[in-house]
Formats: structure tokens, sequence, C-alpha cells
């Protein structure tokens, strides 16, 4: 058969379209194969608990069903190795649906969201917590300071009297390793580059109530308002709420610190 110009043209850009379809097919066969090997890899790392890098994280949140529509594999890519890190991010894809052990409607730019709502969410309750902390602080020393029956040091002794009796209640609590109060929060300041080392210099020796409570953790601080409340100190019912609810906005710190 012969085929005239216009024929072998058509014919040779069909063969041409033809080449390049499997071209394309080998193409996409290849990388399929070695994503495939890569994902592989991935898997065989995380069944080791070892060390992802950042692209084998993206690999791995793809193959559990998370998208990249909302924010590109390299805007996250950014924002893994400069802003936060993997699992702070993917802590939040536990609230969504899984099928077949892949998450559905889940895109890394909804776990982006959520790290930064969570993040100023923390900050929010750190400040509150650092305000109910210096306002306990002011009303405990405004308190003892206003009290005639108060001087500021017996105090200490009863509350390192409190705080042994608590730890006595367990038998297996040796007596001989106890460290009064007063001792355990001055000597946290001993070391010349600590914050409050002028402070430690000058009142190691039979501190005050009023320093030790400067000094004193948010935890120590629960407690020195339960052995005042308990002990029905002078105005201690102004601490009855603190009393009731503190241990509580501990959890909250605790959980916003971290």
């Amino acid at each position: 058969m012969i085929m005239d110009g216009d024929n072998r043209e058509k014919l040779s850009k069909i063969l041409k379209e033809i080449e390049e379809s499997q071209t394309e097919l080998k193409s996409n066969i290849a990388t399929e194969v070695n994503e495939d090997e890569a994902i592989k890899k991935v898997l065989s790392i995380v069944k080791n608990n070892g060390k992802l890098s950042v692209d084998n994280q993206i690999s791995y949140m793809k193959f559990k069903g998370i998208t990249f529509d909302f924010v590109t594999e390299d805007q996250a890519k950014e924002y893994l190795s400069k802003n936060t890190y993997y699992y702070k991010v993917t802590a939040f894809r536990k609230n969504f649906e899984k099928i077949n052990n892949k998450y559905i409607n889940l895109d890394f730019g909804l776990l982006n969201d959520l790290a930064t709502i969570d993040m100023y969410l923390r900050y929010t309750l750190i400040k509150i917590n650092l305000d109910i902390e210096h306002a306990l602080k002011s009303l405990l020393v405004n308190t003892i300071t206003d009290s005639k029956s108060e001087d500021g040091y017996k105090i200490v002794s009863e509350y390192d009297d409190y705080c042994k009796n608590k730890l006595l209640k367990n038998p297996k609590f040796d007596k001989s390793k106890y460290i009064s109060v007063d001792n355990k929060i001055m000597s946290r300041n001993k070391k010349s580059g600590s914050y409050h080392y002028d402070l430690y210099v000058k009142r190691r020796v039979n501190p005050p109530i009023w320093v030790l409570i400067e000094l004193m953790s948010f935890g120590e601080l629960i407690r020195f308002v339960e052995f005042y409340y308990e002990s029905q100190k002078s105005n201690s019912t102004l601490l009855k709420e603190a009393y009731e609810l503190l241990k509580y906005t501990k959890n909250f710190r605790d959980s916003a610190a971290h």
C-alpha cells in the first residue's frame, strides 16, 4: 500500500504519540516502583523506632492518608525544619477519623493550624498561672505580715513539721534522709550564677517565711497553702478557694508548659 504525504505524516505523528505514551508509562512505573521502595524503607525505620528525616516524615504522613492540599510539601518541610517538629504537629491527628488505618479528610494545613492554636492557648494558660502564683504569694506574705500572732520564723518550723508528718505516713519513707523545707528551698539557689544567689547568701541561715515563699516552686506553694488552710492560720479562710482548686491549676500549668 502506497501512502501519500499526508497519511505518512499522520502515521508518523501517531507512532510518535505511542512512543511518548510508552515512555511516560515506563517513567510512571519506575516512579511508582521507587516510591514503593521508599515507603518500604520508611515503614522499616518506623517499625524499628528509627530516626526519620524530614523527607521521610512527609512520606510517612502521606502513607497514613495525610494530604498536602492546603500546604505544599515544600512548605511543610520548611515548617518542620524551622518552626516545630514532627510529634508536636502530628499529635493532633488523633482527633480525626481513620478508615483502614488511613486518615480521612486530614490535611497537613489543618494540623499546622491546630498546632498554632495550641501554642497560643498554652501561652495564655501559662500567663494566667503566673498571675495566680504572684497573687497567692502576695496574699500570703501580706496576710502573715498583718498577723500579730506570726513573727515569720515560727511558721517555718510549723510548716516543716507539717511536711515531715505527711512523708512519715508513707511506711517506706526513710526519716534519716529527710531534708528540712528551708534547707531544701534555699539550697537550690546556692550556686553563684543562680538568679536568687544574693538572697541565698544573705538569708540562708534561719530564713523567714517571706523569703521561702519568694523561692518556692509552684508545687511547694500549693503545699504551703494546704498547710496554712488546714492549720487554720490567721485569715486562712481567704485561701479556701485556692486550697480547693490550686491542685487542678497545677495540672493546667504542667500541661501548658510541655
